[in-house]
């Protein structure tokens, strides 16, 4: 079985988390950029992309 690593940082400090190993075929990547995916974490959740927000995930 295959893993990948997953990190789930803390609001709104994004260099402290939690890092965990996840089945490979469990994860869904998700096509955001850098700037969002931080967006997402400063924000605690509260500014996300509208293709989220929809149920819009890319894979």
């Amino acid at each position: 079985m295959e893993f990948v690593n997953v990190y789930f940082p803390h609001p709104p400090n994004p260099t402290s988390g939690v890092l965990i190993l996840v089945p490979k075929q469990e994860a869904i990547p998700l096509n955001l950029t850098i700037e969002q995916g931080l967006k997402l974490v400063l924000s605690g959740g509260i500014v996300t992309p509208d293709r989220l927000t929809q149920g819009q995930i890319t894979q």
